[in-house]
């Protein structure tokens, strides 16, 4: 089971087309153009998004579920939409 979806991003430069990643247990275990999955979703934006970096935006994923605040997150500063 999916422990969150990160939507509408891009794993390569311009002009790629936007993905949607799947995370379980801390790991991307899914890439698809749509994955349908009932867990909490972030939407990336059409941003670049980095394989090494999907932990962060889990991270602030957590911080919109009540988790630490954005100013105590340095993953979330800048990069996501709080």
């Amino acid at each position: 089971m999916l422990e969150l979806v990160v939507r509408r991003a891009r794993l390569s430069g311009i002009g790629s087309p936007a993905v949607d990643i799947g995370i379980e247990a801390g790991r991307i275990v899914a890439v698809a153009p749509r994955i349908d999955a009932e867990c909490p979703e972030l939407d990336a934006g059409d941003r670049l998004v980095l394989p090494g970096l999907v932990e962060a935006l889990e991270r602030g994923a957590a911080v919109r579920a009540g988790g630490p605040s954005p100013e105590n997150c340095p993953c979330c500063i800048g990069g996501v939409d709080r």
